[in-house]
């Protein structure tokens, strides 16, 4: 009834609060990030143990790997958030019978973690504002498939915050795919930070 409908209205402003005020500390470097080793694998294993029940409820497959020992310089649960918007947004996206995945693995001094649907995708006019804050694809709008277009936004500033970069491909009525660079630990990408040089 009205209550319930207010609550969903009022867990979705507090997540799109949430979701702003993530945002504007990350952008302005004062978020207190807690950086350290973190395994990506209990990081993309989280994530997707996060998403499993909406997938379930959405019947989609989801799959998940990552070798062990996959060491970023970071903060656990930024990184989880990101990927956590990442694999929510491809399950929103893709119909019944579809199959969302996320993998990772190394690449030279790189972790790459790769988030892949076979959803309805993004319209070619729209991809090139998949990242600013608010935007929403043309087709997600027409399919009132309910969002704050946030959620890309924090996964660039999560993903810059921690040196890497993150890229989007795509194909109208053939899915997404998400991938997001990471500099491994201790591959020395912090030797820019002019603190570090004597």
């Amino acid at each position: 009834g009205m209550l319930e409908a207010v609550e969903r209205g009022a867990g979705r402003l507090r997540n799109l609060v949430d979701n702003l005020f993530t945002l504007a500390k990350l952008e302005s470097g004062t978020g207190h990030t807690m950086m350290g080793p973190v395994d990506l694998a209990g990081v993309v294993t989280g994530a997707a143990d996060a998403v499993r029940p909406s997938a379930a409820a959405g019947g989609l497959a989801l799959t998940s790997s990552c070798p062990q020992g996959l060491v970023v310089d970071g903060d656990a649960g930024q990184l989880d958030r990101a990927l956590i918007n990442l694999l929510s947004n491809a399950v929103k996206f893709t119909p019944g019978g579809g199959q969302v995945s996320v993998t990772a693995m190394a690449d030279d001094d790189w972790a790459v973690v790769t988030v892949r649907d076979s959803g309805i995708g993004i319209p070619e006019p729209d991809r090139g504002h998949l990242f600013s804050r608010f935007f929403r694809a043309s087709n997600a709008i027409e399919r009132r498939i309910p969002g704050t277009g946030l959620g890309l936004a924090i996964v660039r500033a999560i993903v810059a915050s921690h040196g890497g970069e993150v890229t989007l491909q795509s194909q109208e009525g053939a899915g997404t795919t998400v991938t997001v660079r990471l500099p491994l630990a201790g591959s020395g990408y912090r030797l820019a930070n002019p603190a570090d040089r004597e």
